[in-house]
């Protein structure tokens, strides 16, 4: 960058005027007046201001953001410091009562801690106690349960001896039991055997019977079924034939089918090339009428074309007429347009400074108010809200009790003290209905209201009355009188004693804040000089009143200088739509000029077309008439063709018809055979259906004859078996018995002998239940002290983890600390009811947002900071608008010095080069010197165009030449690159340029690159690429000085 800015204005930079080119000369000729300002820049040496210039803009445009920006922020930040201000009192008012309540319910913490530790060691040895009763219990009640388990293995061995004996007669009993039961059991087997076989017996006679039935009907389907098979091949035969017979009828018909398919695909053909004949005809025949109609339009045409010709040439000089009146209004509307852009640079530096002024203002303001409200909220208190909610519910006439007492100065504590809590009351007019609007709001605001309607109340002739010391508004001052009603306020604390022992009805207060109350008990208050009172509230309204009215003046005058830039605005832009208006007419203008000329043109050739176009249609008529004729007559043949396939398609079509009756008569025969064949094919399937379940019953009555002989023969055996088992079952019975009877004789001894054990057991177990209540009652004991020790643990846990939650400080090292704390079980109680009301004031304050102290410091911090920044961004704004200012002016003298010199010598090099003539360069009319675009007009000898468009080639050449050569004789450069600039010139123009080539050697170097043998004459050093050989280049050189006389080119190295 730094090197682009140190080859700035040099005229050496890669698009500077030091490289000239036919290109360049171009470009100088037939670009835009505002793009030819480049060259002249570059030799006025400005170019750097420019790139200055604009860095110091795109930097304004950069603080102007950021201003902005910051304005937003500041806005932003004095809106959100109003409400932090509140919240940060709000904050500190809830860390005072905290850190008390935190100190009482530390003190009762501790003492709670220590009460539950006490109770929790009695319980500890009371459960040591009862732990011994439950051991001693415990090991009598063991020592019970081992006699016990020795009765019970004696009895165990009775009662084992009687069992077994019991066991014995029930087994004999159960043996005899047995006996007598397989005894029956093998009776009614033998029996039931009978019966089955005698059952078998009458089903082998009845299967015999069926058998012989199944192989009659067996021979007699045989017989049928040989009978039913000679019938259907018959049949088979004659269907086959008749299916021969119907084929032949088939192929027969298919051939006249084919025959008259074919006859009719030549009558189609027939019919489509007539018809495609006689649509092609038809189709020539609309083409003629179509050609002839067109021809006759086109003649019309003609003939209306003359005529817009001629009128279109009127109109032609009629443009040319209004062209003249136009070009004669711009120079007026040029100066108009520039006026007006004057004044609105006026207006809008002015607003600058107004809106300065403004923006003072408002954050004068704005930081007012915020101070207002801080003061409202430090004097208000909790009845800012109340007023608040009662404003936006129409409730009028509320003010806060504070700010509005006029307290006789040294008597705030005492006054203080006398109204309590009083003092953060809201007066109202109508006190249900600012209730009724406060519980309307949800319960957000809370508060003390106070009637100022009140009806007055006699206070006692006191001196020492506190009503006295305090004054408030004559419409509430009733109000004030009983609020401290029985109230006295005295110098010292001997005086109030004194007085409260002479009017011990009266609450008697110390201007100190000590107070002893009609009940005997004594307090200390704290001052409110934290609050303000209504002077510094009425101090902070007049600021912002003031602020108000200044900042109404500063936006009055930015509204008047706004109207103003609006109005310059207005008249500049209808001044440059005048100008534009003025400029689009002449362009309109003109481009009807050249647009009616080349509709002129296109006129007389559009006639001249036009004309060739009707000969030809005249030959196409001619030529269609004669195709639409030859296309009728080859419809004609195509006719008569269709008829004659006529005639042949009636033929086949009677051929088809007798095939296809012939074939219907074949195939009802053939029908008819097949219902025969199929009749005797369903008689064959049903004989030989019914066949095949009679074969299949004889078989299985066979084998059910031959399954139940086998049966009787096995049921005989058995039924013979059960008989023999039977008789020895009843002899075994009798033996069973009798052996029972002898062992139940033997048992009544082992019986008596285990009832004494039984007898001597219970004795025992008696006792160990007694022992073992025993031990129930010590655990149960034990459970009850568990359930307290839990509850005890439960509360000490609770405690912790409150004190944890609440303080962060553990249950075992909070502690009393301070002096004065109580010592009785009646001063612990009003130190409860202290941190009580301390919590319930917490609570009534609502959430707090602890860290608004914090927010609020840091948030002042920000705002004094960007304040700051404020400051410096308008200073650095103002001094790039200063550096802006002298760049313009700095840029616009040297481009307006270097452009005088460039005219002159333009005009100069011109008339050297053309031999006279005139020519000069001018800024664009109403345009400004940093902006405004370039015209040159150029006017050779003995030639009347100025415009540089109408100017043959060569002449443009030496017109740009002349120029580029004025331009560097005002600021050459080291050295000049010539690129076939003398390439459009004749042999009189390059003698001319090679002299005025010549004039500049002593000043620059000169780079020429010629095809020209005069131009090649007039160098010092030439240098050349010539092919000695086909394929072969190479580079020479060729110095034309004399040996005495050094180059010229070497001179302008030295």
């Amino acid at each position: 960058k730094d090197i682009q800015r140190l080859f700035l204005d040099t005229g050496i930079g890669r698009a500077a005027y030091s490289i000239m080119e036919q290109g360049k000369i171009d470009q100088i000729l037939s670009s835009k007046p505002e793009d030819r300002r480049a060259i002249f820049e570059e030799a006025a040496g400005v170019m750097r201001f420019k790139v200055q210039k604009r860095e110091a803009e795109r930097k304004l445009e950069g603080t102007e953001a950021n201003l902005l920006r910051l304005a937003d922020i500041l806005r932003e930040v004095r809106r959100q410091i109003g409400s932090l201000q509140r919240q940060a009192g709000k904050a500190r008012r809830h860390r005072e009562i905290f850190d008390k309540l935190k100190r009482f319910d530390l003190a009762l913490s501790a003492r709670q801690r220590d009460q539950l530790l006490l109770k929790i060691d009695e319980l500890s040895s009371a459960q040591a106690k009862t732990k011994a009763d439950l051991e001693r219990a415990q090991l009598a009640e063991a020592s019970c349960e081992q006699a016990v388990r020795g009765q019970r293995t004696r009895l165990e061995e009775a009662d084992r001896a009687w069992r077994d004996a019991e066991r014995e007669v029930v087994a004999a009993q159960a043996e005899e039991v047995r006996c007598g039961e397989r005894a029956s059991m093998q009776a009614q087997r033998a029996e039931e055997l009978g019966a089955a076989i005698e059952r078998a017996r009458g089903e082998i006679a009845l299967a015999e019977r069926q058998n012989s039935a199944q192989e009659d009907l067996i021979r007699s389907l045989t017989a049928e079924m040989e009978k039913v098979r000679s019938d259907f091949q018959q049949a088979e035969q004659v269907c086959h034939e008749a299916q021969g017979r119907v084929s032949v009828a088939r192929r027969q018909r298919e051939d006249a089918v084919a025959e008259m398919e074919l006859i009719r695909a030549k009558r189609e053909a027939a019919q489509r090339g007539g018809e495609g004949a006689r649509a092609r005809a038809h189709a020539e025949e609309l083409t003629t009428r179509q050609r002839s109609e067109t021809l006759d339009k086109i003649r019309i045409e003609i003939s209306a074309k003359e005529n817009e010709g001629q009128s279109e040439r009127v109109g032609l000089e009629e443009l040319f007429r209004r062209l003249g009146e136009a070009e004669a209004l711009f120079p007026e509307a040029r100066d108009r347009l520039k006026n007006a852009e004057e004044e609105l640079r006026r207006a809008e530096s002015d607003l600058v400074h107004a809106e300065k002024k403004l923006s003072e203002a408002e954050s004068e303001r704005t930081l007012a108010r915020s101070r207002e409200e801080a003061v409202r909220e430090r004097s208000t208190g909790e009845a800012e809200l109340c007023l608040k909610v009662g404003l936006e519910k129409g409730q009028e006439g509320a003010e806060a009790l504070w700010p509005a007492l006029r307290i006789r100065p040294g008597y705030e504590v005492a006054i203080s003290l006398a109204l309590g809590p009083v003092l953060d009351g809201v007066l109202v007019h109508d006190i249900e209905a600012m209730a009724r609007a406060m519980e309307e709001d949800g319960g957000v605001a809370s508060g003390i209201l106070l009637s100022k309607s009140v009806s007055p109340k006699e206070n006692k002739d006191w001196a020492e009355g506190a009503w006295n010391f305090v004054e408030g508004a004559p419409e509430w001052q009733s109000l004030l009188s009983r609020l401290l009603a029985d109230i006295c306020i005295v110098g010292t604390w001997e005086e109030a004693k004194a007085l409260h022992a002479n009017r011990p009805e009266a609450t008697v207060i110390c201007r100190d804040g000590r107070m002893i109350s009609a009940k005997g008990w004594q307090r200390r208050g704290k001052a409110r000089n934290s609050r303000p009172g209504r002077t510094e509230c009425e101090a902070a309204k007049e600021l912002v009143l003031r602020l108000d009215r200044v900042a109404a003046e500063a936006t009055t005058l930015v509204g008047m200088i706004r109207d103003r830039i609006q109005k310059g605005r207005e008249d500049l832009e209808a001044s440059r739509n005048h100008e534009r208006q003025i400029r689009q007419s002449l362009d309109e203008i003109r481009r009807e000029y050249d647009r009616k000329e080349a509709q002129v043109r296109g006129l007389v050739s559009e006639t001249a077309r036009r004309k060739d176009e009707t000969n030809r249609f005249e030959q196409e008529i001619l030529i269609h008439q004669k195709i639409a004729q030859e296309k009728n007559e080859e419809a004609a043949r195509y006719r008569a063709e269709e008829q004659a396939l006529d005639h042949e398609i009636q033929g086949s079509e009677k051929r088809k018809q007798e095939a296809e009756s012939e074939e219907v008569r074949l195939n009802d025969a053939l029908t008819e055979r097949r219902v025969e064949r199929s009749a005797q094919q369903q008689r064959r399937d049903s004989c030989a259906a019914q066949l095949h379940p009679a074969e299949a019953r004889r078989k299985e009555l066979a084998d059910l004859v031959l399954k139940r002989r086998e049966e009787i023969s096995a049921d005989t055996g058995r039924m013979e078996s059960a008989r023999s088992e039977s008789t020895s079952s009843t002899e075994a019975q009798q033996v069973a018995s009798l052996r029972a009877k002898e062992i139940e004789a033997s048992t009544s001894g082992l019986k008596q002998a285990r009832e004494n054990e039984v007898a001597l057991l219970t004795e025992k177990e008696a006792e160990v239940v007694r022992w073992r209540q025993e031990g129930e009652k010590a655990k149960d004991r034990l459970a009850e002290f568990a359930v307290k020790s839990s509850q005890l643990d439960f509360q000490r846990q609770s405690l912790a983890d409150r004190l944890q939650r609440e303080y962060s400080t553990p249950l075992m090292e909070a502690k009393s600390d301070g002096e004065g704390l109580p010592q009785t079980e009646e001063d612990w109680g009003k130190l409860e009811e202290e941190a009580k009301a301390l919590r319930e004031k917490m609570e009534e304050m609502g959430p707090v947002n602890t860290e608004a102290i914090s927010e609020y410091e840091e948030l002042e911090n920000r705002l004094k900071f960007l304040e700051t920044e404020e400051q410096d961004l308008t200073t650095a704004k103002a001094q790039l608008e200063e550096a802006i200012r002298k760049i313009n002016q700095t840029t616009r003298l040297l481009f307006e010095e270097t452009f005088d010199k460039v005219r002159v010598n333009f005009g100069t090099l011109f008339g050297e080069l053309f031999g006279g003539g005139r020519a000069t360069v001018k800024m664009t009319e109403g345009e400004d010197a940093l902006e405004g675009g370039i015209d040159i007009e150029a006017q050779p000898p003995g030639k009347q165009p100025k415009n540089i468009s109408q100017l043959s080639g060569g002449e443009k050449a030496m017109t740009a030449l002349a120029l580029l050569l004025a331009i560097y004789s005002v600021k050459p450069s080291p050295f000049c690159v010539l690129d076939e600039m003398d390439a459009p010139l004749d042999e009189s123009n390059t003698v001319r340029f090679v002299q005025i080539i010549e004039r500049f050697v002593e000043k620059s170097q000169f780079l020429v690159i010629t095809h020209n043998k005069r131009t090649m004459s007039s160098a010092d050093l030439l240098y050349g690429v010539t092919a000695t050989e086909p394929g072969v280049s190479r580079m020479m050189s060729i110095q034309l000085t004399r040996e005495d006389e050094a180059p010229l080119f070497a001179q302008a190295e030295a």
